[in-house]
């Protein structure tokens, strides 16, 4: 209906406004200066893989073929990320922060730590470890800053098929763009600004 249109409509520019920030992010992101593999503090534990990609994009699909390999763990849509986050904010004083794009630069450090620890305790017996949660795209720079031996995946899907699923798709939450194509394809053409940044 009507009301729910325009709620959502109000809900997605809040939404886009975040997407141009984490866009402005992103393109000033100088890669030669991302700490490499050899700079991590501790050589234990997993590495994660993120696979990221808009909604309906094909990250399950994805995640299961990499997940074949013996030595990959599929971590699903695991909110590891948010709780790394939540317990960097509340060592650091802070209290619901979940979104590591908020959380203070001070406190990325903390992060990592946090995140490594839970990697290595919910996967023991694996070398590495896929996460396709959704929105992760939004922090990709802290994630890389932080955490040099993560590892990134980016799905791609046709523009307009992309779009048409996710228009048809019924959200139960979140994903405010998906009642308007319009707004679905300025979504997904922000996604593809950020990977081509």
């Amino acid at each position: 209906n009507a009301k729910l249109q325009d709620e959502a409509h109000v809900l997605w520019i809040d939404q886009a406004e975040r997407n141009n920030k984490a866009l402005e992010a992103a393109k000033a992101l100088d890669g030669s200066k991302l700490p490499r593999m050899k700079d991590r503090k501790s050589k234990d534990g997993p590495v994660p893989v993120f696979i990221l990609g808009t909604s309906r994009a094909g990250k399950t699909t994805l995640e299961k073929l990499v997940g074949a390999h013996d030595e990959v763990n599929r971590g699903y849509e695991s909110e590891i990320v948010a709780f790394a986050t939540r317990r960097a904010a509340q060592i650091g004083g802070l209290v619901n922060i979940t979104n590591l794009a908020q959380l203070p630069r001070e406190l990325h450090g903390s992060f990592a730590t946090q995140f490594r620890q839970r990697l290595a305790e919910t996967n023991p017996a694996h070398k590495v470890v896929s996460v396709t949660t959704p929105g992760l795209i939004s922090s990709v720079v802290y994630l890389a800053k932080s955490l040099p031996e993560a590892r990134f995946v980016f799905a791609r899907r046709d523009r307009d098929d992309t779009a048409f699923s996710i228009f048809m798709k019924h959200y139960t939450t979140g994903n405010h763009y998906n009642h308007d194509l319009k707004n679905a394809y300025a979504y997904i053409d922000w996604y593809s600004q950020m990977i081509a940044a």
